[in-house]
């Protein structure tokens, strides 16, 4: 019998699919959604995913999470340094849902991206399942193109001195399509997609498409400022020639990120106006040649 008669709601946030603009939203209501009885609470590890629950996963099917970068941050060298990472998380976890009622929200890329194995999935859903009486989860989706085009300019951002045409050339990291269909093979109708419109209707389409496919209401909300947006190419390009004299992304000290953050910070404020970084009809057409399954039609399948 599961622990908790709410429902879990998971938002399994791909990369660069507006997961913060959702964690933001989240964070800044949580007041106001607890009067819904929609619970969020705070991440325990991070500053906005609750990554908490994918690691969790990992150590409950006894691995070390696959991410180099995640692992050197935290200093994790064994399954044991993992799982003691997780242990204050997993020891008030289930005190605090044993007496919640209504929708309890999780939000996470890490999830998206760490969960990249059936059995690590499966392991996650176990974990939930237990203790909540219903589970779902919701995925944001975009074009390939454009997801391996901001998940370069991200990789920029957290410390990659990689060029784009050599990201694009070697990237064979998440395809969007086979990940939606194995999400749906795998967790069928509790598994809802969306596609991500950064076009006309911005954040606000974002978080309306969110908060409907959560079924709860939206009015008296607010909305956060914009959050995590791309950078001019010129800043890009200015950071990623810092990056290759900094270091190693994954490899990176104490000191070395310090030094990171600093010049990010700068370059950020300084280049914020410019052209936008932007395919070349080249990279578009090998991108497409090697996904070719549009995504947009599998949203509308489903």
């Amino acid at each position: 019998m599961p622990l908790s008669r709410a429902e879990a709601i998971v938002h399994v946030g791909l990369p660069k699919t507006g997961s913060t603009t959702i964690q933001s939203f989240l964070a800044l209501n949580a007041e106001a959604l607890s009067r819904q009885g929609v619970h969020w609470v705070p991440p325990h590890i991070a500053k906005s995913s609750q990554l908490e629950y994918a690691l969790a996963a990992c150590s409950q099917a006894g691995q070390l999470v696959d991410d180099a970068m995640f692992l050197n941050n935290f200093a994790l060298r064994t399954l044991e340094d993992q799982n003691r990472l997780i242990q204050d998380f997993l020891e008030g976890l289930d005190q605090q849902i044993a007496s919640l009622e209504g929708k309890f929200i999780i939000s996470s890329e890490h999830i998206g991206v760490w969960m990249h194995a059936p059995h690590l999935r499966a392991t996650l859903d176990n974990f939930l399942t237990q203790r909540f009486a219903s589970v779902r989860y919701i995925m944001f989706v975009r074009p390939q193109t454009d997801f391996i085009l901001s998940s370069y300019s991200e990789s920029v951002k957290r410390g990659s001195a990689r060029t784009l045409e050599a990201f694009v050339r070697d990237y064979d990291e998440i395809n969007i399509h086979d990940a939606m269909t194995r999400w749906q093979a795998e967790l069928g109708n509790r598994v809802r997609f969306a596609m991500l419109n950064r076009g006309n209707a911005g954040s606000d389409d974002l978080i309306s498409v969110f908060c409907k496919a959560a079924e709860f209401s939206e009015q008296g909300l607010t909305r956060p400022a914009p959050s995590n947006e791309s950078l001019p190419a010129t800043a890009l390009e200015i950071l990623r020639r810092a990056n290759a004299v900094i270091g190693k992304d994954i490899e990176r000290n104490i000191l070395q990120r310090l030094i990171f953050s600093v010049v990010r910070r700068l370059v950020t404020h300084t280049f914020t106006r410019g052209a936008r970084l932007a395919l070349s009809p080249e990279q578009a057409a090998d991108i497409n040649r090697r996904y070719p399954h549009p995504v947009e039609a599998l949203v509308n399948s489903f």
